[in-house]
Formats: structure tokens, C-alpha cells, sequence
């Protein structure tokens, strides 16, 4: 409970959350739980194929599943909740990010099937996984101030969690080097990205894993999700 009054005092919007939903990330966690096709493009346009696409992808199989960057855990737990063989792991650098994304999860009743750990992108990561879903930051530091005015939740959020380095790359860049380490032959990789900045995430996925990436675009129409699968 002290990381949810931390995350109240550092995002004010937050706090009516707490009051109705028990913790800053329930709302959002609720609305991915639904059906897919029952997510309103007007409530969660951007969220909504972070979550389509693996649990499309996972289809009731027994794969391994790591939410790079999980905040709240919103999609770690969609993916708990609907994809019972599957096995998830939260990752975030953030204790108290994950201490959030706990709190949610036993909320929402699927904290037993979600594993958390503590770490620097693909660091916590030692073993060999089928699927990595990557939520990093990805906004250029210079564009930050400026996008605060038109997407006014990131008034709320901490820089750590939203700025990424000149080009919005830098993390993005340095979990898809690290992916050959832990990512299966033939897994599979879903990086969510800012649209000016999908045609560089193709490259760098290309680079990494082979293959042909595609780009996946959200309920709004937007570039969204860069796919890649691992060659071989």
C-alpha cells in the first residue's frame, strides 16, 4: 500500500482511481479483461493490440511470456487471465511500478500465475522464453514538454517512464540486441512503439532476429505494435 500512496502523490489523476477502483491500474486492467471485441476505441485505442496480438498469438498453448516493461501490469494480467497454459513474467526496473502491477494482480485475482521481477529490460531474464511483449519508453526527450499539452496523462508520469534518449529508441534499441539471448527459435516478439518511430523499430527487430517484421496498427488507425518473429 505505501507504493500506491507513492504512485498517488507522483500522479495526481491517479488518486480518483484509488477512490473507485481500488488501485491506479485496475480501470485500465478491467477494460483489457473484457472481450476484445467489446473494447471501446474512445477508452483504450492504444492499449488494446498490446493485448490482441499475443493473446491471438498464444492461443491456449503453454508458452512463456515476458511483459518487458509491465508498469501496472495491465497486459500481464490480460494475458494471466485469459491464457491459463501460458506462463507470464512481469518485468519493470520500477519496485514500485511492479509492487503496483502485484497489487492489481491479486485484485483481479490472477497474482499466482504471474511471475515478478525486479530489473533492467531483458536482465531478470535467464531463461528462454516464446514471446516477449515490450511496453518501453519511446518519446524523444525533446518532444516530452511539448506533447504534455496535447496527451495530457503524460503531465502525470514519470519521465523514467515515458522518454527514451534523442530518438525515443535508446531502451527499445537495447532490448531488441538482447533478444537473441532469451528469445526461442521461431518466438515471437511484439514491441509497442510511437507511429513516427515504427519504420526504425522494423530495422532494429530485422537486425536482431531476421525475418520480416510487420507493423500492426491500433484501433484508432495508428502504427501501434512491431511484430517480429526469430528466424529459424
Amino acid at each position: 500500500m505505501e507504493a500506491l500512496g507513492r504512485v498517488a502523490r507522483r500522479w495526481p489523476r491517479a488518486r480518483i482511481i484509488l477512490a473507485h477502483f481500488g488501485s491506479p491500474a485496475v480501470a485500465t486492467a478491467h477494460a483489457l479483461l473484457r472481450d476484445n471485441e467489446n473494447l471501446h476505441a474512445d477508452l483504450c485505442p492504444v492499449v488494446a493490440e498490446p493485448v490482441r496480438l499475443p493473446r491471438s498469438a498464444i492461443a491456449g498453448r503453454s508458452l512463456t511470456v515476458v511483459d518487458l516493461g509491465t508498469g501496472s501490469g495491465a497486459v500481464a494480467i490480460a494475458i494471466a487471465a485469459h491464457e491459463p497454459a501460458a506462463r507470464v513474467i512481469a518485468s519493470d526496473l520500477s519496485a514500485d511500478a511492479l509492487a503496483v502491477a502485484r497489487a492489481n494482480a491479486v485484485e483481479l485475482g490472477v497474482a499466482e500465475r504471474i511471475e515478478f521481477r525486479a530489473g533492467d529490460l531483458l536482465g531478470p531474464i535467464s531463461e528462454t522464453v516464446d514471446m516477449v511483449v515490450a511496453n518501453l519508453p519511446y518519446l524523444r526527450d525533446d518532444a516530452l514538454d511539448d506533447l504534455v499539452g496535447e496527451r495530457t496523462s503524460l503531465a502525470f508520469e514519470p519521465r523514467l517512464a515515458v522518454a527514451a534518449g534523442t530518438d525515443g529508441l535508446a531502451l527499445i534499441c537495447r532490448a531488441a540486441n538482447d533478444l537473441p539471448r532469451v528469445l526461442a527459435a521461431g518466438g515471437l516478439a511484439l514491441f509497442e512503439v510511437d507511429p513516427p518511430i515504427a519504420d526504425a523499430v522494423v530495422d532494429l527487430l530485422h537486425r536482431a532476429l531476421g525475418g520480416m517484421p510487420t507493423v500492426m496498427s491500433d484501433l484508432a488507425g495508428q502504427a501501434r505494435v512491431v511484430k517480429a518473429a526469430r528466424a529459424g
